[in-house]
């Protein structure tokens, strides 16, 4: 009986590599050896992309108006409020933050719709995973924002948008962090 069941998983294999069924091979072996194995780097690259998508999308969106409106906020909230550039600059990261969340629902929302949404990568499937993998998995969230927070400052780049080294002056004095 045990020996049918080897030769029965046997032909099996032999099966799969002549037909080259790579996922049936994957959960043949998953299956025999208790493991779950890891995601392929393409496959786990195309998730970390789709996931972060949103993420990128807020801090873009939060460091742009910052920039931008920035200044304008802290003038007109400031004077017509009395409040300080800081509790002007408090009250514009709640706006900037509340449009960026908006558009970081939007962003995925339009994913889901396209069949781009990025589906959950199971726990099982990372306990294998190379350490470099883990740490995407688990810290890309911060990173995309990170890293849309830097983009969403290019306006203040020379020549662009606001313009550089004047922008940065009048966004110090906007923020109450400009060179004494």
């Amino acid at each position: 009986e045990k020996n049918a069941e080897l030769k029965k998983e046997n032909e099996k294999l032999i099966a799969m590599v002549f037909h080259a069924d790579c996922d049936a091979m994957i959960k043949t072996a998953e299956e025999v050896t208790a493991n779950t194995a890891p995601p392929a780097t393409k496959e786990f690259l195309k998730y970390i992309l789709k996931a972060s998508a949103g993420k990128f999308i807020f801090g873009f969106i939060d460091n742009f108006i910052m920039v931008c409106v920035g200044g304008s906020i802290d003038a007109a909230l400031g004077a017509q409020l009395g409040i300080s550039t800081l509790a002007a600059a408090g009250i514009g990261n709640g706006i900037s933050d509340a449009v960026a969340d908006k558009g970081e629902s939007t962003m995925m929302k339009m994913l889901g719709a396209i069949g781009l949404d990025p589906e959950e990568m199971a726990p099982e499937r990372m306990e294998n995973a190379p350490r470099w993998m883990k740490f995407l998995n688990n810290n890309y969230s911060w990173i995309a924002i990170f890293i849309g927070c830097m983009v969403g400052m290019f306006p203040l780049l020379p020549g662009v948008g606001l313009g550089g080294a004047a922008a940065i002056t009048g966004l110090g004095a906007a923020t109450g962090l400009a060179k004494v």
